[in-house]
């Protein structure tokens, strides 16, 4: 899950020409007045209890959610991503931030240079490809009841100095990934449908624990004819199921119906919830729904399946598989369903191997725009 903060802040630069460096290499200031602020968390980001916070300031009206926010024209932007152990879910903890460089310093207490940054806007709103990270410096927050005080005093990656400070109110939002913005129908009637079936999964945890079911591994998706890209304008499903260990590769998939959840016990038909490897790479686990744009060059339509039910029904050797699914957009989930009807393709892919547990880092806004 995830949470988004959106308000207003406003910026003032002590100069007004642009901010990269000047050819004589002199240091000049910048000096950020904030009057609004969005913000973003991400729970538990390595499993100990902490978390990890976004905060978003700009002088211009921000709208919609941090990592894909409304920018109402031309501006500054100044974000940071920082790092805490949380005493209530949500909350950031006061106290002084201290930026780092190398990822394996990016612990409670830092703010990581390479994901914080200034940069401007356009008059509509797009950012312009001047971002400049943090080199240096801290980031402070205090708090008096719901009143944030952020102050930023860093040394930007072009060698100026930033100072930004903002007073206000920040509604920090829990991160999601879902893409849909209302309820979704699944189209995938007439794709052909695979398994690839694993056995001996173990968890996650560090202790690798044996779990006592089988994996079938469910995907339908239409590719073009050279089998090597999927087909425009088109759904797919990929469904991570777990059915009882004494169901073996011979015996088909079970039918029944599977509980989208993230825990199992013995005997239980469990579909797992969809989310994203901590790998840094980013890549899609478990179950989710797929929509691949008719514009080769849009972005992939991924939206993680959280909750919800996947019933698996068989007749001779044709099968059905009825989605009725949950997204993680917040704060209203939207519904997922959908039905596919046809024969299996089975691949025995043998044990599982078990991965290992690592973090995840948090995609900051712009960044992917800025550069």
């Amino acid at each position: 899950m995830a949470l988004l903060v959106v308000a207003g802040l406003c910026i003032t630069s002590c100069d007004s020409d642009d901010n990269n460096e000047n050819n004589g290499g002199d240091i000049r200031d910048i000096n950020v007045t904030a009057i609004s602020a969005l913000g973003l968390y991400q729970e538990d980001f390595i499993d100990d209890g902490t978390d990890i916070f976004l905060i978003t300031l700009a002088n211009v009206k921000i709208s919609g959610q941090i990592n894909d926010p409304i920018i109402a024209g031309k501006g500054e932007i100044v974000f940071v991503q920082l790092m805490a152990n949380t005493k209530e879910l949500g909350e950031l903890p006061v106290g002084t931030y201290k930026v780092v460089i190398a990822k394996s310093d990016f612990k409670d207490g830092a703010c990581l240079g390479e994901f914080c940054g200034y940069l401007t806007t356009n008059e509509d709103g797009t950012p312009n490809k001047d971002n400049k990270s943090f080199q240096s410096g801290t980031i402070t927050i205090a708090r008096t009841g719901s009143t944030y005080t952020v102050s930023v005093d860093v040394v930007l990656s072009n060698k100026l100095t930033l100072t930004a400070s903002y007073e206000g109110e920040i509604e920090f939002m829990p991160v999601f990934e879902s893409t849909l913005t209302k309820d979704q129908v699944v189209d995938v009637a007439g794709y052909p449908g695979t398994v690839d079936f694993f056995t001996n999964p173990r968890t996650d945890d560090g202790n690798k624990t044996p779990i006592p079911a089988n994996i079938w591994y469910f995907h339908t998706m239409k590719m073009i004819a050279s089998g090597q890209e999927n087909e425009p304008n088109t759904d797919a499903i990929i469904l991570y199921l777990l059915a009882p260990d004494n169901f073996i590769f011979t015996d088909g998939m079970p039918v029944g119906t599977y509980t989208i959840k993230d825990e199992y016990e013995a005997g239980q038909y469990i579909a797992l919830p969809g989310s994203k490897s901590t790998d840094g790479q980013n890549n899609l686990l478990h179950s989710w729904y797929l929509h691949f744009p008719a514009d080769r060059e849009a972005a992939l339509g991924g939206t993680p399946l959280v909750s919800g039910t996947v019933k698996v029904s068989k007749e001779g050797d044709i099968y059905t598989i009825e989605l009725d699914g949950l997204d993680d957009a917040f704060p209203v989930q939207h519904k997922v369903t959908g039905t596919w009807t046809g024969k299996v393709t089975y691949t025995n892919q043998g044990e599982m191997k078990a991965a290992a547990k690592v973090s995840m880092f948090v995609p900051t806004p712009f960044l992917d725009r800025a550069f």
